[in-house]
């Protein structure tokens, strides 16, 4: 990682791109769907905040205390991106608890 801005406002990007994707991939918000799109969204922003507690929690224990902000960036990237993968898959009939657990292993284990 060359430079922790630049890192960091990439990450600040494409987290907006994965909040338009999910929300999106609902099919609209015109009659009831709205409500898709705006657990679409919840989900996406609490899953980014899970992986980046995974990371904080991977680079404390790993670095003994010292936190490295591309492995942090690195988990939310990999949270954001299996919670997309399990989001399309069960979304109908998937509770938020699995879709957090989810992001927190997979958050931790890219930091890893």
């Amino acid at each position: 990682m060359g430079n922790a801005k630049n890192c960091l406002m990439g990450l600040f990007m494409l987290w907006w791109a994965f909040l338009s994707f999910n929300a999106g991939g609902t099919f609209g918000i015109s009659e009831y769907k709205w409500n898709y799109a705006s657990r679409a969204t919840v989900t996406t922003i609490t899953s980014s905040f899970g992986g980046g507690v995974g990371g904080i929690g991977g680079c404390f224990i790993i670095f003994k205390g010292k936190m490295r902000v591309g492995y942090i960036v690195n988990s939310i990237y990999s949270s954001l991106v299996a919670i997309t993968g399990e989001l399309f898959k069960n979304f109908y009939n998937s509770t938020t608890k699995t879709q957090h657990i989810v992001s927190l292993i997979f958050g931790a284990k890219k930091s890893v």
